[in-house]
């Protein structure tokens, strides 16, 4: 009670009568003046009520001035008032001084203080220290009021769901305190608890199943289910196991969430996600506890389940309990739920799936036919396919099918439309003509038939079954999936026989599948024996006297009548049928592993060789390129080289031919440049009469020619592209030669040779000096008639005479100039035509090189890690040798 006064500063009540508290201060002050007066007088409890009093009367400085002065066993309250009245001011450094100032051994006055502390440093946004002061307010008394609550909602604020899933924790141990395992319930719900390990928990779990057994239920479910989809959840089913072991009875009234938790967890476990060696600590203990908490009629299924892992994994189970668990199988009737075993085979074809192992577009679209709840299968078979054909014929109402040797399905078309679908390893494709189908096709057909929507199910119809079953790959025995099989006998004698072996082997394989017969012109032979004989190896087995005189009708309503598809007996056939389809599975998957092992090594052989062989044509198209370079580059310099030493040889010729020109008559003073045009003229004329032509003609042959070499090196491609394809067995492979360039060629040749002429050159200018001299001669003396004579035979000697070896050299050099830059480009643009090709083997060889390392380290970690394709194999073997053993 006194804590009271201190805490809400009501300390002054004790000290005033009832009516002096109507008027405190006056009252106070009359009593601080009277014991004032008094010697030895208790002024300190007098000044802390005057102080309360002020405080509420908001006159703060007062209050603290009286606070101050305060130095009896009310000091630590005082200055913890003090730091109040600083805190109210919002002086909040000052307070917090005075907080921390107090040293008391008072319990209530240090969580107080550090109420007070954690609210100030909340306004500061202080983290570290709201954590320091709540932690210590807690330390000294949890249970004081609201201070763990205070504490939630400061976690809780912060989204610090570490600390509050731990207060919730500490709590719920420290109270037995039901409020506190519902908080926590709720944030494991809310996934406020995913990275706490198990084993936090298990005290926690213990407690509370000695306190509530319902909440231990919600508690453990909901641990359970976020760690089910957590990396920890091994450790979980470790810790859940051991806290089960524990409880030697388990007096639970509902245990119906603790059984579907086991349930759930087996299956989930055994999905073939984890490894034996992981599985091994945990599933034991999983299937003891499941065995020993359920109750008498649910413990069929841990007990199988026990039995089978034990099977599979010799020596993981005690015998004892064993033998507890052979008893319940021999006591309690087997059954097994038809969506657990189609759980098993879904879960098996994911896992297959997951890991890349192909099972085969046939085998999935069959196990998918076969295995959907609401489609139900006659199987029509026999050793006469006349027979079988005649009433496959007679219930479709149409003359459809011969002697074919595929495997067909019937189902009746919704929209009255027919269409037939062949089914392969790589897909499905329509089929318009039944002609083209090869022997062991599967054939899916929809077909517009009233028959098959009375029968309400799809027929399905093999080769002959003795033949069929032998097979070495398409191995698939029907009479293990159907909903009923009708076997036709034929009446021709050695057919019967034969008719009769098979139905016996039939007999030897089919358990729950409802078999009957349809005799076909059996008048030969005598009909009752003929039943009798059948009668023993099927007791329950019908006959229908087949004849094409009959109605298809009466076939029909035969077949009604005997093969009740919606009887209870169809749920063990859709049983037994999931089961085979896994045990089959199961085998497919085994070899599958050895023919992937074959298949990767076969891989990295292949591509090993196409590797070198890519390495090889590399190299060979590198030289081709050097050598076509070569040799297309020399013969177009060597007809330019040609053309060059021609017009070497004759334009010399041409120019000292123009003396004739020159005559006695001339006028001496313009000839030079007479004589310039001239020349100018006949050299271009010899340039479009002898030069041009001639060099069109010898580019277009060596145009022909380097095509022909192109050719070649297109032949030798084309060779290659249908040898690597070959090996490919695909059009991978498609190198070409860039035959652009001689369209770029031959534009090119023909602007330049077009363009081939020259500017004017002035040829009197070329003249060496002595011929200068005769140049300045004719225009000093041009006009003296009696040196005509003399310069007209200077002229002519000298020009008969001239040296145009410069000038020749100049006009070639014109000339040639684009055909010469032409050349050095000729190089460039072969190794541009084969680059194209030269990038492709390249990334052919890399990415050989690159299928090769993929092979081999999935070869080595197949090699090196059997057990991650192994392993789930034999844990899916254990759920299917339960289910079996539930099946029997």
């Amino acid at each position: 009670m006194a804590e009271e006064y201190m805490i809400n500063k009501t300390y002054y009540r004790t000290i005033l009568d009832d009516e002096s508290l109507s008027h405190p201060v006056r009252s106070l002050g009359h009593a601080f003046f009277k014991e004032q007066s008094e010697k030895g007088g208790n002024l300190a409890s007098l000044r802390f009520a005057q102080g309360e009093v002020y405080y509420y009367h908001k006159d703060l400085e007062a209050a603290i001035q009286k606070w101050q002065n305060v130095n009896n066993e009310l000091e630590h309250w005082a200055k913890k008032n003090i730091g109040d009245a600083y805190y109210e001011l919002g002086w909040l450094g000052e307070a917090e001084t005075m907080y921390t100032s107090i040293k008391s051994s008072d319990p209530v006055l240090t969580v107080e203080v550090a109420l007070q502390l954690v609210s100030l440093n909340e306004e500061l946004n202080n983290k570290d220290r709201v954590y320091k002061f709540i932690r210590t307010a807690m330390s000294t008394d949890p249970d004081y009021p609201n201070v763990t609550t205070i504490a939630r909602t400061i976690y809780e604020g912060r989204q610090d769901w570490e600390n509050a899933v731990d207060l919730a924790a500490v709590e719920a141990m420290r109270t037995e305190n039901l409020h506190w395992f519902e908080t926590l319930i709720g944030y494991v719900n809310k996934g406020h608890t995913s990275l706490f390990a198990p084993t936090y928990f298990e005290h926690v779990l213990v407690k509370l199943y000695e306190l509530d057994e319902s909440m231990f239920s919600q508690l453990t479910k909901s641990l359970w289910h976020q760690y089910q989809e957590s990396l920890a959840y091994l450790s979980w089913m470790e810790l859940i196991n051991r806290i089960f072991a524990s409880l030697e009875t388990i007096q639970m009234t509902d245990k119906r969430i603790v059984l579907d938790l086991h349930h759930e967890s087996y299956l989930e476990l055994m999905k073939g996600n984890y490894l034996v060696k992981e599985l091994r600590p945990v599933l034991s203990g999983l299937l003891v506890n499941w065995l020993n908490i359920s109750p008498e009629n649910a413990k069929l299924f841990p007990a199988t389940a026990m039995l089978a892992w034990n099977d599979i994994f010799p020596s993981t189970i005690e015998q004892s309990l064993l033998q507890k668990a052979e008893d319940i199988v021999q006591r309690l009737k087997t059954d097994v739920s038809l969506d657990d075993v189609h759980e098993l085979l879904q879960s098996l074809l994911n896992w297959a799936e997951t890991n890349q192992i192909n099972i085969g577009f046939k085998k999935e679209w069959l196990i998918s036919q076969m295995t959907e709840r609401d489609k139900k299968h006659l199987f029509i078979t026999g050793a006469s396919r006349r027979g079988k054909s005649s009433v496959m014929n007679a219930i479709l109402d149409e003359t459809l099918f011969g002697e074919e040797a595929f495997t067909l399905f019937v189902h009746s078309s919704n929209d009255d439309q027919a269409e037939m679908i062949e089914i392969t390893e790589e897909g499905s494709q329509v089929v318009d003509d039944i002609t083209t189908l090869t022997e062991n096709t599967l054939v899916d057909l929809k077909w517009p038939s009233r028959h098959l929507k009375e029968l309400g199910c799809s027929l399905v119809s093999s080769p002959d079954f003795s033949q069929y079953v032998t097979q070495e790959n398409d191995r698939f025995e029907y009479s293990n999936v159907v909903d009923g099989i009708l076997y036709i006998i034929d009446g021709e004698r050695p057919m019967m026989d034969k008719a009769i072996l098979e139905a016996e082997t039939i007999a030897s394989k089919v358990k729950h599948v409802p078999v009957h017969f349809v005799l076909n012109n059996v008048e030969s032979v005598d009909e009752e024996e003929l039943k009798q004989v059948l009668k023993g190896s099927f007791p329950d087995a019908q006959f229908y006297s087949y004849s094409s005189h009959r109605s298809s009708d009466s076939l029909v309503d035969f077949i009604n009548v005997h093969f009740t598809f919606k009887s209870n007996t169809t749920k063990q056939i859709s049983r037994a049928k999931l089961l085979y389809f896994i045990r089959e599975s199961l085998t497919h998957l085994l070899d599958q592993r050895v023919s992937r092992v074959k298949a990767l090594e076969s891989n990295i052989a292949f591509q090993e060789e196409m590797k070198e062989s890519f390495l090889e044509l590399e190299r060979e198209l590198v030289e081709m390129r050097e050598e076509k370079s070569n040799i297309i580059t020399s013969t177009y310099r060597l007809e330019k080289e040609e053309l060059k030493s021609k017009i070497w040889r004759e334009i010399p010729v041409l120019l000292s031919e123009s003396a004739s020109e020159i005559s006695e008559d001339s006028d001496y003073t313009t000839l030079h440049d007479d004589i310039d045009v001239f020349m100018n003229n006949k050299i271009q004329d010899y340039i479009e009469i002898n030069v041009i032509p001639q060099f069109q003609a010898s580019l277009q042959k060596w145009m022909e020619d380097t095509h022909e070499e192109m050719k070649e090196t297109e032949d030798f491609l084309i060779s290659k592209n249908e040898w690597f394809n070959d090996k490919y067995k695909e059009k991978k492979v498609n190198l070409a030669c860039d035959f652009v360039i001689f369209k770029d060629w031959k534009r090119d040749i023909n602007r330049m040779t077009n363009r081939m002429e020259i500017d004017e050159v002035k040829f009197m200018n070329q003249l060496k000096p002595t011929q200068f001299l005769l140049k300045s001669a004719g225009k000093l003396f041009g006009n003296l008639q009696t040196n005509n004579q003399l310069l007209f035979k200077q002229y002519q000697k000298f020009i008969e005479n001239g040296n145009f070896e410069d000038v020749t050299g100049t006009i070639i050099n014109k000339i040639f100039l684009e055909f010469d830059l032409f050349e050095k480009a000729l190089k460039s643009d072969l190794k541009m035509s084969f680059q194209e090709s030269v990038d492709k083997v390249i990334d052919h060889k890399e990415e050989a090189d690159f299928e090769i390392n993929k092979a081999n380290e999935k070869l080595e970690e197949m090699r090196k890690s059997p057990e991650y394709f192994h392993d789930p194999l034999r844990i899916f073997e254990v759920r299917l040798l339960q289910y079996e053993m539930m099946s029997e």
